[in-house]
């Protein structure tokens, strides 16, 4: 009976396998690709601009929270105003469920719900 111990395990490449040529990698499905290996170059980091945060107090409570994140999410320019009558109707709509604002379709996520939410809740300060 053969020993187990020590041996190699099987390869798991093809035995068919193509001459990879200099300058050139393959990746596991047998690609060829450009380059010695991956990562070779270091990855520019994004040069995104800060977002600004605010801080209100409701209830005595201090509620802190990014500044135009839910303009953002609608894609509503700067110059536009949101819409209390068309954020109570988005607002309406289940999580999970698609909806309309101002022409375009957005998915309705728990995020986007609690931003609305927050949003009709400080139009009502006002």
């Amino acid at each position: 009976m053969p020993s187990h111990y020590g041996s190699k395990p099987a390869s798991k490449k093809p035995a068919n396998k193509k001459k990879t040529p200099k300058g050139f990698h393959r990746m596991p499905d047998g690609k060829l690709m450009k380059g010695e290996t991956h990562g070779s170059r270091p990855m520019k980091k994004k040069n995104s601009p800060k977002k600004k945060t605010g801080e209100i107090t409701i209830g005595g409570k201090k509620i802190k929270f990014e500044e135009g994140a839910l303009r953002r999410a609608l894609k509503v320019p700067a110059n536009e105003k949101l819409m209390m009558g068309d954020l109570k109707k988005a607002n309406k709509t289940e999580i999970g469920k698609e909806f309309m604002y101002d022409g375009k379709k957005f998915k309705m996520t728990n995020l986007m719900k609690k931003r609305i939410t927050f949003a009709i809740t400080l139009m009502k300060m006002k």
